[in-house]
């Protein structure tokens, strides 16, 4: 059994009690305190309150001491005990009544249930437990009903021959295939809401590429909708075609949200997610994904993570079918055509392949080309040898490509297509160093000067000089978004909270201009995100928002699926009294809505600035209804000034990208250059004079203004939105 950390107010009682293995404990005297138990094996229903003496009697020692530590005091049962725990998600398994004769197979043995295996809301599967049944007075009956529904349900699902073991490969299609219909509306079965007609396109367009078995990447920018075009295009396979199984491989973070898109938009598709811990896994195979005693799945669509692609174990799962199509979120995972997940991937008998991204090419031409290999192996068949055609982009060769390229991809932009979404505006702020980052910048450099020297004149082996520049980098870089993140800086002995507090505001640039900043963004009723890529940052935001006593959420790298979604929708609910979401970069980045907000601060940019795009994009995407402004912050004359640089001058190019963009293959000369600027300019700077910037009242209110900011949609001539080279047109 396994302790709450919950204990009752004293109280005393003459009884014995027996535990669950039959042991019997004597009542002690005087015994006073109860402990909130949870038995082994038994839901959250069960939990009971029992004496301290006797749960002494069967837990280990080391383990009551500590329980003991954590416990904060007399608490209720609700306080530790969810009430989403005590309710009925998903029926994994059913044992009737001895004396019922029927199949089990419809509704009609609702009422001869006597035991149910069950996935609790808000719990992982390697928490299942059985239970009896919910009675039909209980609160909780029409979830259980529900439940049991789409269980039975599920026993019915049989998968098309053709998606069995033994298939060797696509499929050629039927010669009497039925010409290409485009559907002029939403269909019915799509239901969870109305498709904007760009997103009717790209269903049409997802659809067409099927019928003649041309595999796609749907690379609409970021916010326009990528996965509810998906679902709407897996939904009509299966309504259209009978066409099943679908396999979608996503990132970790976003796999609760595909869950919750299939269920809102496509409620009659069976979803199962193939994630979590081992032992949550082998329950989802057992009871979910298989039928009993088969590998034949119990399911329309699989949504699972990369990582469960590449593990050993569980990608053997996955060759058990075939699959009718296999969606890849964020497809520029495929960049590398010798990565595990490449391969993994490719030893799937799949009929149909759509990669998702907002950001197609971002990478360099190899990069693009291993894409495009994972799509169509025999036309993208030599990867190298197509990176030396390209390698010099000229106008023709430009064409060339896109002429190639254009029957996989259809990329849309918000400017084209959102004529309704409300403007937003990016705004770089220039920021001043505290003293206290003044000399520790200065210091850095100094200590490594000998060393900076050295690496300048080429001196060791190119990986040495890479190594030793990134690592002198990295702590200029801590140094500007707060020098608390330099070990033995932050001050240990101040008097009182307040000193600390203040101590903590002052001693970094960029927070001194947050702390300025949030209450008058807050005063006229806007809520923020502050992205940062140091997850140490923050905590250091968390201690400064507790002590502003600013109501705030984060999400970083380390939070799990539940958590992540839990607190997005806290922080998305109507009337949410969250101020504040923090993000770290890349793990807030990338699948999320949060388009309740209208603020984003950039506290330190990405060396990716596809990576704050897609920072930006949680907040400036459909559903949004306010004028978003984001701020990024810059530190004057230092290493950062220079980042965005080069980050400027990655944007510009065009969008066939040929500079590495990734921080861990940023050019060494890059990074000299980073480390070199404002160095001059810092060691000569006067300290009798003060030019540092600095933002009065009015400075930051024209900074925060949002009356100014307007739409910048391109038009031509004929006054249609400029396109892009990937775009839409109808060719049925």
């Amino acid at each position: 059994m396994a302790s709450a950390s919950s204990t009752k107010p004293e109280t005393t009682t003459t009884t014995e009690i027996s535990t669950k293995d039959g042991n019997i404990f004597p009542q002690p005297p005087n015994t006073t305190r109860e402990l909130l138990v949870k038995w082994k094996n038994m839901s959250y229903r069960k939990v009971a309150w029992v004496p301290s003496y006797w749960v002494s009697q069967v837990v280990a020692p080391a383990k009551m001491k500590s329980f003991w530590k954590k416990v904060q005091g007399p608490s209720e049962i609700s306080d530790v005990v969810q009430p989403e725990w005590t309710q009925v998600e998903k029926v994994l398994d059913v044992v009737f009544d001895a004396d019922y004769n029927g199949r089990g197979d419809n509704m009609d043995a609702l009422d001869h249930i006597q035991s149910v295996f069950v996935k609790w809301r808000g719990l992982d599967y390697d928490q299942a437990t059985w239970d009896e049944p919910d009675e039909p007075d209980s609160p909780h009956y029409a979830t259980f009903k529900q439940a049991f529904k789409e269980w039975v349900a599920a026993q019915k699902i049989d998968i098309p021959a053709r998606a069995k073991k033994g298939r060797s490969g696509p499929q050629p299609r039927p010669s009497n295939q039925a010409p290409f219909e485009e559907l002029k509306e939403q269909p019915a079965y799509i239901s969870g809401g109305t498709l904007k007609d760009y997103q009717m396109d790209g269903l049409n367009w997802l659809r067409y590429n099927h019928w003649k078995n041309v595999n796609s990447i749907l690379a609409d920018e970021m916010g326009l909708g990528k996965t509810i075009q998906m679902v709407a295009f897996v939904t009509t396979l299966f309504h259209e075609l009978r066409a099943f199984p679908c396999l979608i491989v996503v990132p970790n973070s976003t796999l609760t949200n595909w869950v919750r898109e299939f269920a809102k938009w496509s409620p009659d598709l069976r979803v199962v997610a193939y994630y979590g811990p081992q032992t949550s896994r082998t329950v989802v195979r057992e009871y979910e994904l298989f039928h009993r005693g088969t590998h034949d799945l119990k399911c329309h669509v699989v949504v699972t993570t990369y990582e469960m692609i590449v593990n050993p174990v569980d990608s053997i799962w996955f060759r058990k079918n075939s699959w009718e199509c296999l969606v890849v979120d964020e497809g520029q995972r495929l960049k590398n055509e010798n990565s595990m997940l490449f391969i993994k991937l490719n030893e799937l008998v799949v009929e149909n392949r759509v990669l998702l991204t907002g950001t197609p090419l971002q990478n360099n031409i190899r990069e693009l080309f291993s894409l495009m290999n994972f799509l169509d192996p025999v036309k993208f068949s030599d990867v190298t040898e197509l990176e030396k055609k390209y390698e010099n982009l000229d106008k023709n060769a430009v064409e060339e490509l896109h002429g190639l390229l254009k029957p996989f991809f259809l990329r849309r932009t918000k400017d084209e297509v959102l004529k309704d979404l409300p403007p937003k505006s990016e705004v770089i702020v220039p920021v001043g160093m505290s003293a206290l980052q003044k000399e520790i910048y200065k210091g850095i450099l100094a200590r490594n000067h000998k060393l900076l020297q050295s690496i300048t004149n080429r001196g060791g082996t190119a990986s040495n000089r890479k190594a030793s520049l990134h690592n002198i980098l990295m702590e200029l870089r801590k140094c500007l978004n707060h020098p608390y993140l330099i070990e033995g800086v932050e001050p240990r002995y101040l008097d009182t909270a307040e000193l600390v507090h203040k101590s903590l505001i002052e001693a970094g640039g960029k927070l001194e201009l947050l702390h300025n900043m949030l209450p008058k963004l807050k005063q006229n009723g806007h809520r923020v995100l502050i992205f940062s890529t140091m997850t140490r940052l923050l905590d250091i935001l968390e201690d400064y928002l507790n002590g502003e006593h600013y109501n705030f959420v984060r999400l970083d790298g380390g939070t799990s699926s539940a958590d992540r979604q839990a607190r997005i929708d806290k922080f998305n609910a109507p009337g949410s009294d969250v101020f504040v979401f923090l993000l770290s970069t890349r793990a807030g980045g990338v699948g999320v809505n949060l388009a309740t907000a209208d603020t984003i601060i950039i506290y330190d940019v990405d060396f990716n600035p596809k990576a704050d795009m897609q920072a930006l994009s949680r907040a400036h995407r459909i559903g949004q209804k306010n004028k978003v402004l984001v701020l990024k912050f810059m530190t004057r004359n230092s290493a950062e000034e220079r980042i965005v640089q080069i980050g400027k001058k990655k944007m510009i190019l065009d969008h066939l990208i040929v500079e590495r963009m990734e921080d861990d293959n940023l050019d060494p000369v890059d990074v000299e250059s980073i480390l070199k600027f404002g160095a001059k300019a810092l060691f000569e700077e006067d300290s009798s004079t003060n030019e540092d910037v600095k933002y009065d009242d009015a400075a930051l209110d024209a900074l925060l203004d949002r009356s100014k900011i307007e739409h910048s949609h391109n038009e031509n001539d004929n006054g249609d939105t400029k396109v892009s080279g990937f775009g839409f047109a109808k060719v049925w």
